[in-house]
């Protein structure tokens, strides 16, 4: 491999200070970023920048992604030589093992704001084994399914995969690694008949779920052996799954939290993605089924506020039972009857469907030639049609609603004070951080973007960075 490619999915330095706006204060700034084959952390609030690993400890064409805590306490920093990130490999390696073939992959934790390393681990065993699906092109279940490091919403813990031996047949398929700050303890939870995959942490991060994969498949979804729950004592039980006639997939859909114990999914369908609609309550470990899982969901079309409590399922269009009518529905509680607030011209639900705040959902139906965009309010039972949107709309749970306009982006929700959509040069939803409920980060190669949901805008050139991964307030 060159020498000096290396593949990176790093923080970028964000050096601001005071605040855009009354309405809009930037937190202070904790970023990780990438210069001169170091990793480094700026730290704000101390203005200071420290050194985590240097050029020497990064081998050679490596791909490295780091995650800060939510609180800016940790860093967590991946290091692979083995990853589906790299494109291309030399067709000699296939076959080999990675201890023949002198790789690692590796895992280093850091404290801050001192920087001091705390934990450093391999996360593939020896005897792993480079296939490639292609020449030069690797596909493994633990390689796909890598969550990186991902933390706790209240940075309680830390979770990434790790490689378990080699079985004979096939590489291991990994296992849930968790690491509490508490007391620096290092758990292991053992394997399961998959990859952890997926993982939906609990608002107040006490509880998670994940699937475990055994197979990632070609794009017509993937297959699991089933799901769990990561439990405070680092213990896990399954999730209970529904028994299908004739379906043997065990394969879920899911929706998130609800609540700090209500996870929401519906089980997965190979038509619109979703089938039924449950809430299970990792407290009491009981399931509330509010769709039968006979009934066809339009996954895109489904979505929840934990705010209120609120669900909005769709119904796809193609039902053929009796007792279900294709619509977009609103459940104002996991005990209350569905009620119909959207339907198309020919009886149809929304494509997509999200909620922008507490009362407010978008939704979305697509037309080739005419696509209709309208905002429900679940108080009023209005629906305002937003004329104002021409292209794709990207939403978000902060009350903001963003779309193309002519190649440049544009807030259409919430509006500027003069009530007009508000333009933001150099913006993509898709890469938004939100530093609090209305001031957000967005990045596009080397330029970061800070904005406010009152259309402020600061953009920052940074000639030497390479790809942006994450920026936290605190």
């Amino acid at each position: 491999m060159s020498k000096h490619k290396v593949y990176i999915a790093i923080l970028v330095v964000l050096v601001l200070a005071g605040s855009i706006t009354a309405q809009g204060t930037i937190p202070s700034i904790t970023a990780v970023y990438y210069e001169n084959g170091s990793v480094m952390v700026y730290q704000q609030s101390r203005d200071e920048t420290i050194t985590l690993l240097t050029a020497d400890e990064i081998p050679e064409g490596a791909y490295v992604n780091a995650s800060l805590a939510p609180d800016s306490s940790y860093v967590g920093v991946i290091v692979e030589q083995i990853s589906i990130n790299i494109f291309s490999y030399p067709e000699n390696l296939s076959g080999q093992t990675i201890e023949t073939a002198d790789l690692t992959n590796k895992l280093y934790l850091f404290s801050l704001p001192s920087g001091e390393k705390i934990l450093e681990r391999n996360t593939l065993t020896d005897d792993f084994v480079i296939e490639f699906f292609m020449p030069g092109v690797l596909l493994e279940p633990i390689l796909e399914s890598n969550i990186g490091v991902s933390w706790s919403p209240n940075s309680s813990r830390a979770a990434w995969i790790e490689g378990t031996p080699h079985t004979g047949e096939h590489n291991g398929f990994g296992q849930l690694v968790i690491f509490n700050t508490s007391d620096s303890s290092v758990t292991e939870l053992g394997a399961h008949d998959g990859t952890p995959y997926d993982l939906y942490w609990s608002p107040d991060g006490q509880y998670a779920v994940y699937q475990a994969v055994t197979n990632f498949g070609t794009g017509a979804g993937i297959s699991t052996s089933g799901s769990y729950v990561l439990l405070p004592d680092n213990t896990t039980r399954p999730l209970p799954l529904p028994e299908r006639e004739n379906v043997s997939s065990k394969t879920i859909s899911p929706h998130g939290w609800l609540s700090e114990t209500q996870f929401v999914f519906s089980m997965f369908s190979p038509y619109d993605g979703a089938a039924g609609l449950s809430v299970y309550d990792v407290s009491t470990d009981t399931q509330v089924d509010i769709v039968p899982f006979d009934v066809e969901l339009t996954y895109s079309g489904t979505t929840i506020q934990p705010k209120t409590g609120q669900i909005v399922a769709t119904f796809a269009g193609y039902q053929i039972l009796d007792d279900v009518h294709p619509g977009t529905y609103l459940f104002r509680s996991i005990t209350s009857a569905p009620e119909l607030i959207y339907q198309d011209e020919t009886n149809e639900g929304a494509d997509r469907a999200a909620f922008i705040s507490s009362d407010m959902v978008y939704l979305y139906t697509y037309d080739p030639d005419m696509p209709y965009h309208v905002i429900y309010n679940t108080t009023t039972n209005e629906i305002t049609p937003e004329p104002r949107i021409t292209d794709y709309a990207y939403t978000t749970s902060h009350g903001a609603i963003f779309t193309y306009n002519d190649g440049g982006v544009t807030m259409i929700h919430p509006l500027s004070e003069d009530d007009l959509p508000v333009e933001l040069p150099g913006v993509t939803p898709d890469t938004l951080t939100w530093l609090s409920d209305t001031v957000f980060v967005s990045y596009s190669d080397t330029m970061i973007h800070i904005a406010t949901t009152m259309g402020d805008l600061y953009t920052i050139a940074l000639p030497n960075a390479t790809t942006i991964f994450d920026v936290k307030g605190e």
